[in-house]
């Protein structure tokens, strides 16, 4: 497969090697991101806060690819090579459980955005099923327990969703480059 290369702000880009990330990124069910803001009710006060679930799920992907790539590089037993694919489709997909306004009424509806994405990913009927099962025949169970915490490898789980993860990661440098407040800029490189 021929790389495909994404221009992320605050990430500069974004690069996609493997042909089931690339097919992902195409379903009806991520696309549909790109009409979601991110942060919806922030841009009545900071306007250029415009940025969409979409751009942030390819930024949380390519944290998490540029942190495999050193792990896979560092030749040691910290990280499992057979589990890169599947933690990073989990963390391009992480938030694709997310509708308009969800973070807002998240206790008044008690959504609960990772049970929906997951809901997502394990259907037959969605295309990003049918999509993964490229990877393998278990692939999709194994990227909905990442996303629901329930994986045995730790790692993986704690490169999405901890205390020092990606979607937070980006989180933090995106909302703020979109709202222009400073709060949010740190090394990423140096993490």
């Amino acid at each position: 497969m021929n790389e495909k290369v994404f221009h992320v702000p605050i990430h500069n880009y974004s690069h996609v090697n493997h042909k089931v990330i690339s097919y992902l990124i195409t379903t009806s069910e991520l696309q549909l991101s790109l009409r979601i803001k991110q942060v919806p009710t922030s841009a009545f006060t900071f306007h250029g806060a415009e940025h969409s679930r979409f751009s942030h799920c390819l930024g949380v992907y390519e944290i998490a690819r540029q942190v495999i790539s050193l792990f896979e590089q560092d030749n040691s037993d910290i990280w499992n090579a057979a589990e890169s694919l599947l933690v990073m489709v989990a963390a391009l997909l992480y938030d694709g459980g997310h509708s308009t306004y969800s973070l807002t009424f998240v206790r008044l509806f008690e959504s609960d955005h990772e049970r929906y994405t997951q809901d997502i990913f394990t259907s037959p009927d969605t295309l990003i099923y049918s999509f993964s099962l490229q990877g393998a025949l278990d692939f999709p169970n194994k990227v909905a327990s990442v996303i629901i915490h329930t994986y045995p490898n730790i790692q993986g789980v704690e490169l999405i969703s901890s205390q020092i993860y990606g979607d937070r990661m980006d989180d933090l440098r995106r909302d703020s480059y979109y709202t222009a407040a400073h709060y949010g800029q740190f090394a990423l490189t140096r993490i």
